[in-house]
């Protein structure tokens, strides 16, 4: 199963970014049951303070075949977002506008002709830079394609995720922390699904060490994290 790491991508778009040379290499592994590396599935370069500048994520476990992500940045925060095939065939961009409290307002999809292939808008509460609201359109299209609604504990955490496509598809997410507001489990519950998808995460100090993820059509799929 491939990793979903959008949402930490979208993390740093709302709090903006400080640049830094000192770069850091955190590579994601498909272990076996007994910490056995398989093969990686995700890489992700970030500056010193933990934002993103450049992703790799591999497809059907082929080191061979892969998809990039690399993140333009104006006055410290994302303003582009170009993703591709690491051969660097079918690229693909996407824009990001924002408030005057730094909060992403508006995600604009782009192929490589420059043609807008859809639109995110995403509405707040107040000052808050907790997310109540997105909602995605495709291309040009006036009623939206999806609507993703975000439920928060009262220390901020994110706590429920709701999306329905199509008004009627939905997918349904539920968030679990410790007591150091470390993620420690998530579920992933699609309608018309095998099941519900459940995650596991352990640290090691505040470094997020490794997971298990119990898919209920496949099993249990094993994962460590490395620094470099």
């Amino acid at each position: 199963m491939k990793s979903i790491p959008f949402i930490l991508v979208l993390f740093i778009a709302f709090n903006g970014v400080t640049q830094s040379t000192h770069l850091k290499n955190e590579v994601k592994w498909v272990t076996d049951s007994k910490g056995k590396k398989l093969r990686k599935e995700f890489e992700r370069q970030t500056d010193i303070n933990g934002n993103v500048l450049k992703t790799i994520e591999y497809l059907d476990g082929n080191s061979s075949l892969c998809q990039v992500f690399s993140y333009e940045y104006k006055n410290e925060l994302v303003i582009k977002k170009t993703s591709g095939l690491c051969n660097g065939n079918g690229k693909s961009y996407t824009t990001y506008s924002h408030d005057k409290l730094n909060r992403v307002t508006t995600e604009t999809e782009y192929d490589s002709d420059q043609k807008v292939q859809g639109r995110t808008t995403h509405k707040y509460v107040g000052n808050s830079l907790n997310k109540a609201i997105s909602i995605k359109y495709n291309d040009t299209d006036k009623n939206p394609y999806s609507s993703t609604k975000f439920e928060y504990l009262p220390n901020g955490l994110l706590s429920k995720e709701t999306q329905i496509v199509g008004g009627s598809w939905f997918q349904t997410n539920h968030y679990k922390y410790d007591q150091n507001k470390k993620l420690v489990y998530k579920d992933a519950e699609v309608d018309g699904g095998v099941g519900v998808v459940k995650y596991y995460y352990t640290y090691k100090g505040n470094m997020l060490i490794s997971d298990i993820v119990n898919v209920p059509d496949t099993g249990i799929e094993y994962h460590i994290y490395e620094t470099k």
